[in-house]
């Protein structure tokens, strides 16, 4: 539901700020999941029936190789200049769920794969396989 969530950001930039995206990441990571997956599934439903002004803002893409939550008052500052994120490249952003888990494998052998063979590639370490510019 978090891929569904970032669509319809793109879809629909502006209709809801980079903190409220920001924040339910997060508690994605926090709550109960089944409790969040309710919450998120009623979010989505709403976001559905939103018409969404157009703008002269610009499109924005966040990247970086943050290893915890982009600070409120950044994300703020970019939309208060002009910006508008549409999308972001970040660990607690569209990296926590970019990559599919297995699970045809035992949970353990699914994680480690998906972390040997994650997509997009880490940032943080080198591997020749991996390719940025498909990214």
């Amino acid at each position: 539901m978090l891929k569904q969530l970032y669509q319809i950001r793109r879809e629909k930039p502006g209709v809801l700020s980079a903190v409220q995206v920001s924040n339910t990441v997060k508690a994605s990571m926090l709550m109960d999941k089944e409790e969040h997956n309710a919450l998120l599934e009623q979010l989505i439903g709403k976001l559905g029936a939103v018409e969404v002004p157009k703008t002269n803002k610009v499109p924005l893409i966040l990247t970086g190789s943050l290893c915890e939550t982009c600070d409120e008052y950044v994300l703020k500052a970019v939309e208060e200049a002009g910006g508008e994120i549409v999308d972001d490249d970040l660990y607690v952003g569209s990296r926590y769920f970019a990559t599919e888990v297995g699970k045809t494998l035992p949970p353990i052998e699914a994680l480690a794969s998906a972390y040997v063979n994650m997509v997009p590639p880490c940032p943080t370490r080198h591997d020749e396989r991996s390719s940025w510019v498909s990214m």
